[in-house]
């Protein structure tokens, strides 16, 4: 079992278009006014961009030569054409958490009017997005979570739910009988925990006659 889908196109697009929308709604200053009208509607906040200039929303990934995140990056472009929105997407190519750091923090000397994350770890991310939003610089966080809400909006998939459908998925090929194995990137990350613990806990409650061997960690070695 692979914990990351590269099936999922269609899904990571809409995630990456709603962050965009979020961020226009949120961003663009009310009339008469230079702060944002939390709120307001999508169509009234574009039409005020239109007479103000492209809203500036910057984004900061990790991993970012993945499949997952270059389509989410073109989903996010192809919004921001729609919403007059000037996007910068920048991204560390590891998934390790220090570099995203430093990316988040490059991304925050843009000034933007708002920022998307996909937030490598649950922690890490936390005082610093809080600190964004105090300022009232707008924090969406995609794909992964934080382990409080202090972000604008998660946009992100019900990574145990997927589990779950993988394990139906591929007990329903195996007929309810024999033995799989699980191929991870890295137990430090939620999503492919929560991914891992899903598929694992369907199998235990509803198929007694497969099982599941120890998970081995790839480290996002595609080789």
């Amino acid at each position: 079992m692979r914990t990351r889908s590269m099936r999922v196109p269609r899904v990571t697009i809409i995630a990456a278009a709603a962050c965009v929308v979020a961020m226009v709604a949120w961003s663009v200053p009310a009339s008469g006014t230079s702060a944002p009208l939390r709120g307001q509607t999508v169509k009234a906040a574009v039409a005020k961009s239109a007479s103000t200039g492209p809203i500036a929303i910057a984004a900061a990934v990790a991993d970012s030569a993945d499949p997952f995140y270059l389509t989410m990056e073109c989903g996010a472009k192809a919004a921001s054409k729609v919403y007059n929105v000037h996007l910068t997407w920048q991204g560390s190519p590891s998934i390790d958490v220090a570099p995203e750091v430093a990316t988040l923090q490059a991304v925050e000397l843009r000034n933007p009017a708002g920022i998307i994350l996909a937030p490598f770890s649950p922690t890490v991310f936390i005082a610093p997005v809080k600190a964004l939003m105090a300022k009232g610089v707008p924090v969406v966080t995609v794909d992964g979570s934080l382990a409080q809400k202090v972000e604008l909006q998660n946009v992100r998939t019900n990574n145990t739910a997927a589990g779950a459908l993988a394990a139906d998925y591929l007990a329903n090929k195996l007929k309810g009988k024999g033995t799989v194995g699980v191929v991870d990137s890295t137990p430090s990350i939620p999503v492919d925990v929560d991914r891992v613990n899903g598929f694992r806990n369907e199998m235990k409650a509803k198929y007694p006659h497969i099982t599941v061997l120890g998970t081995q960690y790839a480290e996002s070695d595609a080789g």
